[in-house]
């Protein structure tokens, strides 16, 4: 059966008349005993004088459809039997290694090699790095960086920019952030780039400096970098 070699299905219409292996309640019934498609909505297709006949046949709960019906008729004696979709739901742990296993996906994609479009993962990874674990917000911030923010730069920057500027995130989080911030949106955030040769790790020292210098900078910000991380500069500001 197609219903079960081709999932998933997203509705099933059955001819209440069907008499070539099983019968209409027949393979009803074998596609409610099937795991595969016990959740698969089934609507009953007959002819609309025998609306009362099928109903005692299949139950009055059984979605119909009307042979005769036409265009809006029939979109919404299908658009029924499409209500008739099991809710679906997961539990916080399955819903979490979804996330995840999706956002370490999205990683992975050189974006600079493919026609899929990224749009609508670009809004999901942005919302992402709010409240979420990080072994799903860190794969997010490498996404952003790879799809250099898409059509979203600003609001990607922003989040990236107060991801990084946490200090209670952790030192890889933030990391990732600063990098796809430098790839995402290079101009205006040379003050970012600046305070991170103050910071702690020596890492995002690098990938803040490499940032910066991606494009070409007016003289005072190139002399506020270098002077950031003088070496001596404790000793010459006392």
């Amino acid at each position: 059966m197609q219903a079960r070699s081709f999932p998933p299905k997203d509705i099933a219409i059955v001819a209440e008349n069907l008499r070539r292996d099983l019968t209409a309640e027949q393979l009803v019934e074998e596609l409610r005993a099937d795991v595969r498609t016990r959740y698969l909505p089934v609507g009953v297709l007959h002819i609309q004088s025998e609306r009362n006949l099928i109903q005692s046949r299949f139950g009055t709960t059984a979605p119909l459809v009307e042979r005769e019906m036409a265009g809006d008729d029939l979109k919404t004696a299908v658009e029924a039997v499409a209500a008739k979709r099991a809710q679906e739901s997961v539990t916080k742990r399955e819903a979490h290694r979804i996330s995840r296993v999706c956002a370490e996906a999205l990683a992975k994609v050189d974006c600079r090699d493919t026609y899929i479009l990224f749009d609508d993962a670009v809004e999901n990874a942005i919302e992402a790095l709010t409240n979420r674990p990080d072994d799903v917000r860190v794969p997010c911030a490498v996404f952003l960086g790879h799809a250099e923010g898409g059509t979203k730069k600003d609001k990607a920057a922003d989040t990236l920019k107060r991801v990084f500027e946490d200090g209670a995130n952790a030192v890889l989080l933030r990391r990732e952030a600063l990098r796809a911030l430098g790839r995402v949106k290079l101009e205006g955030q040379e003050a970012v780039y600046v305070k991170s040769q103050a910071d702690a790790d020596q890492e995002v020292k690098d990938i803040g400096a490499e940032a910066f210098g991606q494009i070409s900078r007016a003289n005072k910000s190139i002399s506020d970098l270098i002077r950031q991380e003088r070496i001596d500069k404790d000793k010459k500001e006392k």
